[in-house]
């Protein structure tokens, strides 16, 4: 693979520490906690060569103005990204969003990814997914898929004249005519949802003919921009459509050993809203590398970002609130106080004019344990841009390394 700079990543520790901590992809999921540019940089360039050695796929989810990006420290041409950017709308690359997906699957994600701009009364959710069943079964007919960006198309009148000339049972047909007219009440309200996305970008994005296991047969790396200044909400509700579908990623289709997924400069709140727990806990043949700023505040709602991850790499802190779970994240030791404690006796005015005691000096040595940080918060608050604590779950074992 020789388009790719070295093979895998080494971290040497600081100067006077024999260890060296090699990453590689069996470190499995890993967490890069902190504010340090520098440092996450070298972790995911070194982390993301290794697996592309390897022969697993790529998919970068990024933020479009700051985030870590494949070009040119992974691979050294662009032509080998396929680059999805929210920024560019309707002129954006596309994938199937809905790849893998069962009819029953495939129906409830494009109502689930329409609630996410407005919700949907709860009393009307099934028949609005009923609606899009229907259509969908009626475009199979014709060896046609349902596409998000194509929904306005099919209005009420559009797919009774699809029903009626479908080659399905009479019985059906008639089934789904009664179905019709129950709905008609609230049809204009669901098409409101159908021309949102005939014009916007996760309708546009969502709506391709490729899977991501056919972009891997031209492409080493999926690299997905997000905007989450200009396009907050498409960001939000296009990661969380990529999270569904990279957990039915079809390594073998892919001809890819095992899926690598890189997450950088996500917002927390993007980062609960996308579901990414369920990819760094439940999919199998797939790593996680994932960058968080404010750990502290992610983990308020669920332990999953710290407990599923199986390597942590504690960069600079710049919050006392991080500071100090960095800290607290490695525990005490028992730290062992000697003191010595000396004392002298003389002998009373008496006793000495009568020649009588003497001059005595007693010493002794005291041994207490107290527990100390193993290390302090203000370790990460001074801690250089390229260095980190790492910690690695498997054999519990830490040091403080440089990274190159």
């Amino acid at each position: 693979m020789g388009f790719l700079f070295g093979n895998g990543g080494i971290f040497a520790a600081s100067p006077g520490r024999g260890n060296v901590v090699s990453l590689d992809t069996s470190l499995g999921n890993t967490i890069l906690v902190g504010n340090s540019p520098r440092g996450i940089e070298s972790v995911m360039r070194n982390y993301l060569i290794d697996a592309l050695n390897k022969g697993n796929a790529v998919v970068i989810l990024r933020n479009g103005e700051n985030g870590f990006s494949a070009y040119p420290s992974v691979v050294n041409m662009r032509g080998r990204i396929y680059d999805v950017d929210v920024a560019e709308d309707l002129g954006a690359e596309q994938i199937d969003g809905f790849s893998g997906y069962s009819d029953r699957e495939q129906d409830m994600a494009m109502l689930q990814t329409m609630e996410m701009y407005n919700q949907i009364d709860p009393a009307k959710k099934m028949k609005f997914q009923n609606y899009i069943s229907i259509v969908r079964s009626l475009l199979a007919t014709r060896k046609k898929r349902l596409r998000l960006n194509e929904l306005y198309q099919y209005n009420v009148d559009e797919v009774e004249m699809l029903n009626a000339s479908a080659p399905i049972p009479d019985a059906e047909k008639m089934r789904n005519e009664r179905f019709f007219n129950s709905f008609r009440a609230d049809i204009f309200e669901f098409e409101t949802y159908f021309y949102e996305f005939s014009n916007n970008a996760v309708g546009h994005i969502l709506s391709g003919a490729k899977s991501l296991e056919t972009i891997f047969a031209s492409k080493n790396v999926i690299e997905i921009s997000f905007d989450f200044k200009s396009h907050e909400t498409d960001s939000n509700v296009l990661l969380h459509a990529l999270v569904n579908v990279l957990g039915k990623f079809n390594c073998a289709a892919a001809g890819k050993r095992g899926l690598t997924v890189a997450v950088n400069e996500i917002p927390n709140e993007s980062l609960e809203q996308s579901g990414l727990q369920k990819l760094i806990k439940n999919t199998p043949n797939c790593n996680v590398i994932y960058s968080v700023a404010d750990i502290s505040k992610l983990i308020e709602k669920t332990n999953d970002w710290i407990e599923y991850a199986d390597s942590y790499f504690f960069l600079r802190q710049t919050s006392d609130k991080n500071k100090e779970f960095s800290s607290s994240f490695f525990g005490t030791y028992e730290k062992q106080k000697v003191s010595t404690n000396q004392s002298r006796s003389t002998p009373s005015f008496w006793d000495r004019l009568n020649n009588r005691g003497a001059v005595t000096s007693t010493s002794g040595t005291t041994v207490t344990t107290e527990k100390e940080r193993v290390y302090q918060p203000d370790d990460f608050a001074v801690m250089p841009e390229n260095e980190a604590i790492y910690f690695f779950k498997k054999t519990n074992s830490h040091s403080r390394i440089r990274l190159f």
